[in-house]
């Protein structure tokens, strides 16, 4: 295609194009984060880096690796030999270029060695090459086709055709298009429109006549292109195609870059070896920057602070800086630099993982064909949340897969779930159906259950080392041991370790929306203040965020008594339960105090307290009625092994009058010997009726039943007890400091002048008129109302 002078030549304008593209990717990833809309996306923690190919250096040309840190180059890739053309992944794994050979090649970031060959045929029109938003495609340009590469398989999914050469390549920030710059024989250049959702070419834009590049604001919404023959910037907007405003540059604009905030545009001007920079909101140009660039091609860092300018003829990469538009330094990168790709680090750097996507086991099958649940213990370096669980896996690894994530510190389960829609082979994955809170510096284990065996193993992976990057690594087994196992079933706790192996299990970690302050309380049940609150209730306190349920401190109290009860929290909706042991007293004034700290160690600063009042109706009631529910164990000590004859009884009020029919307690294995039950007359402390437990069981709760049934007044208090001729009573320590209410019975709470919970040495049968601690010896009456 004829040009006019001065023009570059067209590896020139290739390599200005491709620094283009990385920008408009790069640029854009950093700006908007779109790699976080998959919750399957796992991004390596990594720095920003920029990659500059030296194309004419005498042992056949290399990657520089610039930090924009220091603005020092801080490595050299030396495996690829005249390099053409970059692009860099979303996650800042993988490095893609074409080597002399013509061969588009995938190079691990980490190693800065090749990793995989890409099988990409046909006409490959060198330096075009643009990544997704999202990690999951290379595009690669080509003469007459765009091929599609399917970035964690380094398969080829698509081939695109388009009329003409591929001369650039730029993805939008959405992912869902691809502008292709495309060259014919003769005439204007065009830009296809491909659908990356079809792979298919929708439209073409015929506005310009030698596009450079295609620059988008974050949104998506408005295209930047230079078109190095017109010399000037146009505006596009990406929904209807129109021109908004064209602004007059440079002589041969070849490149652009974007602020992450889109205020300024950076424009590099071929023709002239200038920068013009531009004023997004007013459409003009502000500053014109001069010697010593030569304006091949432009990107920006992740903060927007800093520009680099390739240098072809000078070896250089010069550093603009943003605040002032002005050359604040200049890096020397070797011979001919003619392309530049830029990662702009983590600043949206997770969801992460410990092994990359395309990490595969030496050992895929460990031919162990047992019922058998693998791990790895993990330790986050920040707070932040496991979303799920990953494995890799074999072939021969069938059956349904559950997988679940422990405590490190006793295995305690956090969370579980069952993979679904599952391939053939490679890594699969589950994704909680709540996020889990981490704590920094904690470890945890993540495992799944191979119900049919044939596991990943790479025996001695964790043995002297540790894997993957910050913010989650897998630790070394010098940690207590890592490459985790058990054969004791699918919900078992993997506690075992051999070999330090590892079973290629791995988590999906994310550090967003972790909170900096603590939880507050939402909400309550009941309301502040509330009256006519059911007896029977639960008590319920709703916090902002996720909170440790360890830290919670949930109490109830009447009068300044604590009400004695169990606490419970829910992570899925983040409330927290007081479930009192007791029905609540009808009409009385109760106070609720609640407080934690979050997941993270952010503490609330004092209690939240509020007050309800019962209400005065009477719960309903269905008899035979009794204190304690007489089914399971009770909390305390089943087994006291006192070995001493004792009786043990308890005081009770009935509410209204009825008949005392039986007798109830609680047996320990070793409460052995003959059991008799009395019921006493508190005011006389002399027995109204007596019985024996027959067919007693070998432990748990007993019953007898009197011959006749006993009449009882209400407001009227009684003992129950029995005698236990060999000890080994059960008992709970403190239980009556607060009354038990299971209505119409009531134990009072224990006074100096009235205990409860009490008992009497000596045998047969003694009255226990004896307390201590208002401990609870698991008596009751079973009692029927008239």
């Amino acid at each position: 295609m004829a040009r006019s002078a001065p023009r570059r030549s067209l590896r020139a304008r290739v390599g200005a194009a491709a620094v283009a593209a990385a920008v408009a990717v790069g640029g854009q990833l950093a700006a908007s984060g779109p790699a976080r809309a998959a919750a399957q996306a796992l991004i390596q923690s990594r720095p920003s880096l920029v990659y500059i190919d030296d194309t004419g250096n005498a042992d056949g040309g290399d990657i520089k690796v610039l930090d924009p840190a220091t603005d020092t180059v801080v490595s050299t890739i030396l495996d690829v030999k005249h390099p053409l053309g970059l692009a860099v992944s979303a996650d800042g794994t993988t490095l893609y270029t074409q080597g002399d050979s013509g061969a588009v090649v995938a190079i691990d970031t980490e190693s800065q060695a090749i990793r995989a060959t890409l099988p990409v045929t046909g006409p490959v029109q060198g330096a075009w090459f643009a990544t997704d938003p999202a990690g999951k495609s290379l595009y690669v340009g080509g003469s007459g086709q765009l091929t599609v590469v399917d970035t964690h398989t380094d398969t080829v999914t698509a081939t695109i055709p388009v009329t003409g050469s591929v001369i650039g390549l730029f993805v939008d920030p959405s992912g869902g298009h691809v502008y292709a710059i495309l060259q014919n024989l003769s005439g204007p250049l065009k830009i296809a429109v491909i659908d990356t959702a079809t792979d298919t070419v929708t439209h073409t834009i015929t506005s310009f006549i030698g596009p450079s590049a295609v620059v988008f604001n974050a949104s998506g919404t408005r295209a930047y292109i230079p078109d190095d023959l017109a010399n000037t910037v146009s505006v596009l907007d990406t929904a209807t195609d129109a021109v908004l405003t064209t602004i007059p540059v440079g002589n041969a604009p070849s490149a652009a870059a974007l602020t992450p905030s889109g205020a300024k545009l950076y424009v590099t001007n071929a023709g002239d070896r200038t920068v013009s920079v531009i004023d997004t909101a007013t459409a003009t140009v502000t500053t014109t920057i001069t010697s010593p660039v030569e304006g091949i091609g432009v990107v920006m860092n992740a903060t927007g602070t800093e520009a680099y300018v390739n240098n072809n003829i000078a070896r250089t990469v010069s550093v603009i800086d943003t605040a002032t538009d002005t050359i604040s330094g200049s890096v020397p990168v070797g011979f001919y630099p003619q392309h530049m790709a830029v990662y702009n680090g983590n600043g949206d750097k997770c969801p992460c993982s410990v092994f990359k996507e395309y990490a595969t086991p030496n050992g895929v099958d460990s031919g162990d064909f047992h019922p058998t649940t693998v791990g790895v213990k993990v330790s986050p370096s920040a707070p932040g949340w496991i979303n799920g669980i990953r494995f890799y896996k074999a072939s021969a690894n069938t059956g349904t897969h559950t997988g679940a994530l422990w405590t490190g510190d006793g295995g305690r389960l956090l969370a579980t779930g069952t993979f679904t829609d599952e391939t053939a082979t490679g890594w699969q994955t589950l994704m909680f159906a709540n996020p889990v809170p981490v704590k920094p510096g904690a470890t945890y284990v993540a495992s799944y259950y191979a119900p049919n065996g044939h596991y990943s193993y790479d025996v001695g992976y964790f043995l002297n080392n540790s894997a993957g990057a910050a913010p989650i690594t897998a630790v070394s087994n010098s940690a207590g041991g890592n490459g985790v196992y058990t054969y004791d079933g699918p919900t078992a706790f993997p506690g075992y370790s051999y070999n330090a192996p590892n079973y290629w299990v791995d988590v999906i970690f994310d550090d967003a929306h972790v909170p900096t302050t603590p939880p507050t309380v939402t909400g309550t049940t009941p309301a502040a203040d509330a009256t006519g609150t059911s007896p029977t209730a639960p008590v319920t306190a709703t916090f902002s965020a996720p909170v440790d349920t360890a830290s919670v401190h949930f109490s109830v109290t009447d009068a300044g008594t604590k009400v004695p009860g169990t606490v419970s929290y829910n992570s899925t909706d983040t409330t927290a339960t007081f479930t009192p042991s007791t029905q609540l007293p009808a009409g009385t004034v109760f106070t609720a105090s609640i407080q934690a700290s979050d997941a993270w160690d952010n503490a609330m600063s004092g209690p939240v307290t509020w007050n309800f009042t019962t209400s005065t109706t009477p719960p309903s009631y269905q008899c035979p009625c009794s204190l304690f529910p007489g089914t399971g164990t009770p909390p305390g000590v089943v087994d006291s092994n006192d070995p001493n004859s004792v009786e043990l009884g308890i005081r009770f009020v009935p509410a209204v009058n009825g008949t005392v029919t039986g007798i109830r307690f609680y047996k320990g294995a070793n409460a052995s010997g003959v059991h008799t039950g009395t019921l006493w007359n508190d005011a006389t402390e002399t027995a109204i009726a007596t019985g024996t437990f027959t067919n007693e069981t070998a432990s748990g709760w007993q019953t007898m039943t009197f011959a006749n049934p006993v009449p009882v007044t209400a407001g009227i208090a009684y003992y129950a007890s029995y005698h236990a001729p060999a000890g080994h009573y059960s008992y709970t320590t403190g239980y009556f400091t607060y009354e038990h209410q299971t209505y119409p019975l009531t134990a009072p709470a224990s006074t100096s002048k009235f205990g409860n919970g009490t008992y009497g040495y000596g045998s047969p049968i003694t009255f226990p008129g004896a307390s201590a601690n208002g401990t609870n010896y698991w008596v009751d009456p079973v009692f029927t109302a008239s």
